[in-house]
């Protein structure tokens, strides 16, 4: 890349979003790309919404942020008004890659990296539900105008697969405890905005919107939520193996994630 493409592509501040899927950042990214301040380039990193990052990735391995540059640069031709080049990372995309998550904020940092979003879904179990169900559907997003069907699973206790590794489900839980931490801890001195699922996507996707807004300093533009909840039902109803996934919950910091 030239030094003055890098110039170009270093004009749009950067904001990286953190989540484990299955959180609501569909929705709110979707929002966030109705502003005109703002362009949303969701999970960069996933093969299936980038395919080109599987070919990069084999030239390249390791280099994330090359890739974050590239296509802010593309953002930045496609949207010239913008303020700031948004994107999403799973922190299986780092493990996936090699990479370290603070060497990763470190070289985010050296691109510009303004704003870091943590987006948690509480609930990790219905997370895993809704990743299982979205496999079994092979529908992993309805149309705000779409009614939500009632779709059953089992998740394996001691062989639960997801992000490409498979492990005991209150093990897929611990490790993503551990990630939140951890980034905690690599954020440093970078202004950060912590939002739920719950609290800030479930009722209301408006208000994760407004309060990404407000920490961006930029204006609430009118956008209009095009997602509806894929799975609106309780856990009990979703779960073909309710009874074998609350013993093995039984006793752990998980246990509430039954009943919620």
């Amino acid at each position: 890349m030239t030094d003055l493409k890098r110039r170009v592509a270093q004009k749009m501040a950067k904001v990286a979003m953190f989540h484990i899927g299955r959180s609501g950042s569909t929705v709110t990214g979707d929002l966030l790309s109705q502003n005109p301040n703002i362009y949303w380039d969701g999970e960069l990193f996933e093969a299936t919404m980038h395919g080109s990052f599987r070919y990069f990735s084999q030239l390249l391995p390791g280099r994330l942020t090359e890739f974050v540059r590239l296509h802010a640069l593309k953002a930045r031709l496609l949207k010239g008004g913008a303020k700031y080049y948004g994107f999403e990372t799973k922190f299986f995309h780092l493990s996936r890659a090699q990479v370290a998550l603070e060497d990763y904020l470190a070289d985010l940092g050296g691109l510009g990296l303004s704003h870091v979003i943590v987006l948690k879904r509480k609930n990790y179990l219905r997370k895993m539900i809704s990743s299982a169900i979205a496999q079994q559907r092979q529908q992993y997003h309805l149309g705000a105008h779409e009614a939500s069907s009632l779709t059953k699973v089992s998740l394996p206790v001691e062989a639960a697969a997801i992000d490409r590794a498979t492990q005991p489900l209150v093990s897929h839980f611990q490790q993503w405890d551990e990630s939140f931490r951890a980034l905690d801890r690599a954020v440093g001195e970078l202004p950060v905005l912590r939002l739920t699922y719950e609290d800030d996507v479930s009722d209301n996707p408006q208000v994760a919107y407004g309060k990404i807004c407000d920490f961006l300093g930029i204006e609430v533009e009118q956008a209009q939520v095009g997602f509806a909840k894929t799975n609106p039902f309780a856990v009990q109803e979703m779960l073909l193996n309710f009874e074998q996934v609350a013993e093995a919950l039984a006793g752990t910091p998980y246990e509430w994630m039954l009943w919620d």
